[in-house]
């Protein structure tokens, strides 16, 4: 019989470690630098000092290198977020402009909850868009097709959304930016972690005295939380009052009449926020009736508890001071374009149907 010997194994020698070293020393960045840039951007040290490495110790490229590290976390946390729902937020209303050549909007800016809305950069934010829609918005030439008696205007929150945002505030130590509305947006959810969304907007700007006669002016109201803008709250009204007749064009119309029109106008709007309906005016249906039944339900049949002048003494209705109130003055006065905003109305349905 034959016996098979194994072979002993040979020892295989050992292979050698490669380390692969740079040439280059890493960056030291010194404590003063970190600090500098920190007051400019608020960041946690850690990222500061990456910055400044990456940009060789330069403020604004690490301030750049910064931003673009931050749209692109913000972008991969948007993301994260997008089916979470944002019933909390804040509302906007204001105007922009002097006398009777002013112009105004309504906004409205979602979160998740109530510590994020009560934050400077969100209250911020929130002004910032409503001033830029409010700039940008062009005086239509007619009132919109699907309200042909209201001159508020409706705009998709993707037109503003790619616009330069403006800031409100004259004042320098107000924060300033040259992003826009989705950048803003994007960086203050990288901020917060929530999810943060521009839910919808409405615009007006006088119409040209070719196109329509009279004069026009803008009122709105908030519900304002304690410690906000008096401008922001979680529910807002903005309305557009039209004056026609003789007394638009008195002497008067530039004084006396406009600081009454302006009373009048926040008179109505803080009824619209404390007294809520859905209609402006009685509608009449096919057989002519009136289609509302609940005068509550329409708002110049209202009680008008808000205005302080003699017009409104002996319980009368919003329809009937307005007739007075105009009377008194030789105009006629109307409504045209009113919307009163609840933070969040609505969100089941549409986020349902996403």
């Amino acid at each position: 019989m034959f016996s098979l010997l194994r072979a002993p194994l040979r020892a295989s020698a050992a292979r050698p470690v490669l380390r692969a070293y740079s040439a280059a020393p890493p960056v030291k960045v010194p404590v003063a630098l970190i600090a500098k840039l920190r007051a400019q951007h608020p960041i946690s040290i850690v990222k500061a000092r990456e910055a400044l490495a990456a940009a060789n110790l330069d403020i604004p490229s690490a301030l750049e290198w910064l931003e673009k590290d931050l749209q692109a976390g913000g972008a991969a946390k948007q993301a994260k977020l997008a089916n979470r729902t944002t019933k909390e937020g804040l509302i906007a209303v204001g105007v922009i402009g002097e006398g009777w050549g002013r112009r105004g909007g309504i906004v409205e800016l979602n979160c998740e909850t109530s510590f994020v809305y009560r934050t400077p950069g969100f209250t911020d934010l929130l002004q910032s868009i409503h001033h830029t829609a409010v700039f940008f918005h062009n005086p239509p030439t007619a009132p919109s097709e699907a309200n042909p008696t209201s001159h508020l205007v409706p705009v998709s929150p993707s037109v503003i959304s790619d616009a330069p945002l403006l800031s409100p505030n004259p004042d320098p130590s107000f924060p300033s930016t040259s992003q826009t509305a989705a950048q803003q947006i994007t960086s203050l959810v990288t901020t917060t972690g929530e999810k943060i969304s521009l839910a919808r907007l409405s615009v007006f700007a006088p119409p040209t005295a070719e196109t329509h006669e009279g004069l026009f002016y803008p009122s709105f109201f908030a519900h304002t939380p304690t410690g906000l803008p008096a401008n922001v709250g979680t529910v807002g009204a903005f309305l557009v009052l039209h004056l026609t007749g003789p007394g638009t064009k008195a002497p008067s119309a530039q004084g006396k009449l406009l600081k009454d029109t302006e009373a009048l106008g926040r008179a109505l709007a803080r009824q619209m926020v404390g007294v809520p309906c859905n209609h402006i005016y009685a509608f009449k249906g096919g057989n002519g009736e009136h289609a509302v039944v609940d005068g509550s339900d329409v708002f110049v049949e209202q009680h008008f508890m808000f205005f302080p002048g003699p017009e409104a003494e002996g319980n009368k209705s919003v329809g009937e001071v307005l007739k007075i109130w105009g009377e008194s003055r030789d105009v006629t006065v109307r409504i045209e374009g009113g919307s009163r905003w609840v933070v969040g109305e609505g969100q089941e349905v549409e986020e349902a149907e996403t």
